[in-house]
């Protein structure tokens, strides 16, 4: 069985590391992606993905021209839009012609995707963003990420009432976690050079918790956070 690479994103961050992504594949070479996304999620986005952009461009056409830069309207464009993961996972897989396979459960996905229409993209929502804060979107993902980068390195040392990790005390999301582990497992018994892409709280080791990187922990997994291209440096 191969050694697997898991390499941890800050979901969203598109302009942040989109680029980031495409070198990182290009220094790895894997033979074989898994990307943190359900099969369901990559159908049912690109069967409505234009649908929900046409309905977001139509809501937000009678704000103000500050109103329509809000950060919290960048980020609903975003969550709409396909993850930049997959984007640049698949575009490498098909130029490089490896398989990249979709390998979360999508029972998420298959609960709430189905209504963003009326829940995401409706009036309600947008005026509730609007009435939030704004934030420079390259900082609010700056922040993100050294959070990130600072936890990974130390993770027993945050206090349980605010450990990012304590969504895997839930039973549910326990259990999605060992699902991506088989299906990693089952990945790496091909031999091949396999990289996983996903949210950075799966690569966390050293934890309480058993995230992804502790399940394959006898594997000896090497744990990579991606970084970012601060678009001000």
């Amino acid at each position: 069985m191969s050694k697997p690479i898991l390499l941890g994103t800050i979901h969203l961050d598109r302009a942040g590391e989109y680029e980031s992504l495409q070198l990182m594949l290009e220094r790895i070479r894997p033979e074989i992606i898994a990307v943190e996304i359900s099969p369901f999620s990559v159908r049912y986005r690109q069967k409505n993905q234009k649908k929900w952009l046409t309905i977001f461009n139509k809501r937000i056409s009678s704000l103000t021209e500050k109103e329509g830069m809000h950060s919290g309207l960048e980020l609903l464009k975003l969550q709409i839009t396909t993850p930049f993961e997959w984007e640049v996972a698949n575009i490498y897989g098909k130029n490089n012609n490896i398989p990249v396979i979709a390998i979360d459960c999508g029972d998420i996905a298959k609960k709430d995707m189905p209504y963003w229409e009326k829940t995401l993209l409706s009036l309600k929502n947008i005026s509730n963003i609007l009435k939030l804060q704004s934030v420079d979107i390259d900082d609010y993902f700056e922040r993100h990420h050294q959070y990130a980068l600072n936890f990974i390195s130390r993770p027993m040392y945050i206090p349980e009432v605010i450990n990012p990790l304590r969504w895997l005390n839930d039973e549910t999301w326990s259990k999605r976690e060992a699902l991506l582990e088989t299906k990693m497992r089952r990945i790496l018994k091909t031999n091949k050079k396999s990289l996983y892409i996903g949210g950075w709280m799966h690569i966390v080791m050293g934890s309480p918790y058993k995230t992804l990187a502790e399940r394959l922990s006898d594997l000896n997994p090497e744990c990579i956070l991606l970084k970012r291209r601060n678009k001000k440096s």
